[in-house]
C-alpha cells in the first residue's frame, strides 16, 4: 500500500510538472522555425520606424522557439492603414505584429469614415514609449512662441491626417492660432527635411527625436519649440505649454486633450482573435524584452527612450481612452477639420 501511495503521488508530480511544463515546449513547437512579420504604419527613418527595428532586432530572441521578426513598412492614412490589414487579412495566430499611429483610439472615437476596427479588441502587446510630441518651427520663421503662432499664419508640415493634423487644428479653433497644414508627408524625417529646405516653417516631431538626434538643433537654437502634444509638460523644457492647458474654455481643454494625450505611442498588436497563448506568449516575450540588458543597451546607442508599459495595461488604456464623453465627439470631429 505504500508503495501504491507513493507511486501514485510521484505519478501525480509528474503530471503536474508535465503540465506546467506543456505551454513551454507548445510554445517552442509553434514559433520554432517560423517568421513574425512586423507591420510599421509608417515609412522609413521615422520615430516609429525606429522603435519598431529596434523591436525588432530584440523580441524574437526572447519568445521560445526564437522566430524571426522581419519589420515592413506598410504607410498610409496617416499611420492607420496597416490597422485595416491586421484587421481583415492578417494571420490569426501569432505571427502578425503591427505599430500604427498613436491616433488609432483618436479615431474610433471620432468615428471616422472607413474605421473597421476596435482598438479593444486588438491585443496589445505593449507599449515601448510614450509619445511626448513637440511642434517647432525653423529659425527663419518669425514665429517663436505659441503666443506668437496666435498673432500670425505659422505653416507646418504634416500628414494630412492623423494626430500631427488634428491637434494643430483643433488649436485653431479651442486655442486662436492660425495653424495652416502642407500635407503629404508620410514620416518625422521628411517632414523635418521640409522644413529645413523652406516649404514649411514648422514641424511635429517625438521629443526624444528632436532632442537626442537634432540636439544641434536646440544647442544652436535653430528651431523653437511652441508646444507640446502630450497630458504633461517635459520637465526638460518647462516653460513650454502642453497643448490642453492653452484651451479658452474647460470643453475646449477637454477636445484638445483627446488630440493630445500622447498615452498610445509606439506600442505593438496583434490582430483579432489570436488565441489566449500565443498573446500571453507575446506579451511574456515583450516584458523579458525590456528587462533584457541588451535591449536596453542598444535603445541607448540608438538614442531612443524607453517609457514601457506591458500589455495588459496597455488594454485598460485603449478602453479607458475610448470612454471619452459621447456629448463631446461632434465638436472633437469639427475640431479636427
Amino acid at each position: 500500500m505504500a508503495q501504491s501511495i507513493k507511486a501514485f503521488v510521484l505519478l501525480g508530480a509528474v503530471s503536474i510538472a508535465s503540465s506546467l511544463l506543456a505551454p513551454e515546449v507548445q510554445a517552442e513547437d509553434f514559433y520554432a522555425g517560423k517568421k513574425i512579420d512586423l507591420y510599421i504604419g509608417f515609412g522609413p527613418g521615422g520615430g516609429y520606424d525606429l522603435y519598431g527595428r529596434l523591436l525588432a532586432r530584440h523580441l524574437g530572441l526572447h519568445i521560445p522557439g526564437k522566430p524571426t521578426i522581419v519589420p515592413r513598412n506598410m504607410p498610409g492614412a496617416g499611420g492607420l492603414g496597416v490597422i485595416s490589414y491586421m484587421v481583415n487579412v492578417a494571420p490569426r495566430d501569432g505571427t502578425a505584429l503591427a505599430i500604427a499611429s498613436d491616433g488609432i483610439v483618436v479615431e474610433q472615437v471620432l468615428g471616422q469614415t472607413g474605421i473597421n476596427y476596435d482598438a479593444s479588441k486588438l491585443n496589445w502587446i505593449g507599449r515601448l514609449l510614450a509619445s511626448t510630441t513637440v511642434y517647432f518651427t525653423w529659425h527663419t520663421s518669425k514665429t517663436k512662441t505659441f503666443e506668437d503662432a496666435r498673432q500670425r499664419e505659422t505653416i507646418l508640415s504634416s500628414a494630412g491626417s492623423g494626430i500631427t493634423a488634428y491637434l494643430p487644428r483643433a488649436l485653431n479653433m479651442f486655442s486662436g492660432t492660425k495653424f495652416k497644414l502642407v500635407t503629404g508627408y508620410q514620416a518625422s524625417a521628411e517632414q523635418a527635411l521640409a522644413m529645413e529646405r523652406g516649404e514649411v516653417e514648422g514641424a511635429p516631431a517625438l521629443w526624444t527625436d528632436l532632442k537626442n538626434r537634432k540636439g544641434d538643433w536646440l544647442a544652436e537654437k535653430k528651431v523653437s519649440v511652441l508646444f507640446i502634444g502630450s497630458s504633461r509638460r517635459s520637465p526638460e523644457i518647462p516653460n513650454v505649454p502642453t497643448a490642453s492647458e492653452t484651451g479658452f474654455t474647460e470643453e475646449g481643454r477637454t477636445i484638445l486633450s483627446l488630440f493630445s494625450s500622447g498615452d498610445i505611442g509606439r506600442a505593438v498588436f496583434t490582430a483579432p482573435s489570436v488565441p489566449s497563448t500565443q498573446v500571453s506568449i507575446l506579451r511574456q516575450a515583450f516584458s523579458a524584452m525590456m528587462a533584457d540588458p541588451a535591449f536596453i543597451d542598444d535603445a541607448s546607442k540608438s538614442k531612443l527612450d524607453l517609457e514601457p508599459i506591458g500589455g495588459e495595461q496597455m488594454q485598460k488604456v485603449v478602453v479607458q481612452m475610448l470612454a471619452f464623453p459621447d456629448s463631446l465627439v461632434e465638436k472633437a470631429r469639427a475640431a479636427r477639420r
